[in-house]
């Protein structure tokens, strides 16, 4: 049963082809307990039956959900979400993906958040993956160790751009953001195909307070053809989303007292570390020498040292690796 409610909310699924997914996903949607205003899909170009699929839940499902559809030239996610974000009318914007699902009581809860904490531009809850057996895994927030004690409050996150740079908390599929922080932080970034998430959020952290649940609202599918996975690109997209934010946010930066070397050395670190290990070794010794040049620590040198001499490294350096992103 949907509750009674002012219909304050837009939801953006990007879908391309999804049409083995897709309806479940607007399943869950439809099963909110809270009835959003609209569910936006935006197909990102599919070659397969997805628009067929969608149509035929937008049929037989037409009482319960105001299904709109859009059909865009395939141009990624991100384009994907931003048209979405136009063509929307709500006062919240939720995303979701294609294969992803969420529980019943997502939207009621954030909704209420939302209307209790007026300050909060953005909110974003825990998310658990599921594999296609229905095996549940530990929930990104349990991986982590992310909680109260990681965020530095019981609600709002304390210092969140700083907390980004260890590590990308917010899962998209759980986030639900003001209209107003879109218009003025922007849209998804067209020109990052991985981590444009993340680069938006960072940009919303500048002027919004970003508030959390340790609640699961997101069921992540594990299949095949989950994007990403790809450590070395998105290592790369992260040095680029650094170098954004220098360019963008130098007097913001400096006013916060944020310094970004310490990032880019350890994600040139990484870098070096993963081009070592499948032996490009010209490759890893100039990533070592750019992170070293960041930030200047022995464990580089090492590094660059057995890059330089073709030798494996000392055992103990080499099992540890360079430090994750949390």
């Amino acid at each position: 049963m949907h509750t009674m409610n002012n219909h304050l909310v837009s939801v953006i699924i990007p879908v391309y082809n999804a049409e083995k997914y897709i309806a479940e996903t607007l399943e869950s949607v439809s099963a909110q307990t809270y009835r959003p205003i609209e569910v936006i899909v935006v197909d990102d170009g599919s070659t397969d039956r997805t628009a067929e699929v969608v149509n035929s839940f937008q049929t037989h499902k037409a009482d319960n959900i105001n299904l709109i559809y859009i059909l865009q030239q395939n141009s990624g996610p991100s384009r994907a979400r931003n048209n979405g974000i136009k063509a929307s009318k709500g006062k919240y914007i939720a995303f979701l993906d294609s294969d992803d699902l969420w529980p019943e009581e997502k939207l009621s809860s954030q909704v209420e958040l939302m209307k209790n904490h007026p300050d909060a531009g953005l909110i974003f809850g825990d998310v658990q993956r599921f594999s296609k057996d229905g095996q549940a895994r530990l929930s990104m927030f349990s991986k982590k160790g992310l909680g109260a004690e990681f965020f530095g409050g019981a609600f709002y996150v304390d210092r969140p751009f700083e907390k980004l740079l260890k590590c990308n908390y917010i899962p998209t599929g759980t986030v639900m953001v003001r209209r107003e922080c879109h218009d003025t932080a922007g849209f998804f970034d067209e020109g990052f195909r991985l981590v444009e998430d993340m680069e938006l959020w960072f940009r919303m952290a500048t002027s919004f307070k970003i508030g959390y649940s340790s609640d699961i609202w997101e069921f992540k599918r594990d299949h095949e053809t989950n994007l990403s996975g790809d450590n070395e690109a998105m290592e790369l997209s992260f040095i680029k989303v650094l170098e954004k934010l220098e360019r963008e946010f130098s007097g913001w930066l400096a006013a916060e007292k944020i310094n970004l070397a310490v990032p880019f050395s350890d994600t040139y670190q990484r870098l070096g570390y993963l081009c070592f290990t499948k032996r490009s070794l010209a490759e890893a010794r100039m990533y070592f020498r750019k992170s070293f040049a960041m930030t200047p620590r022995f464990k580089t040198m090492a590094y660059w040292f057995a890059a330089l001499t073709r030798q494996y490294l000392p055992g103990r350096i080499a099992e540890r690796g360079p430090a994750r992103r949390i």
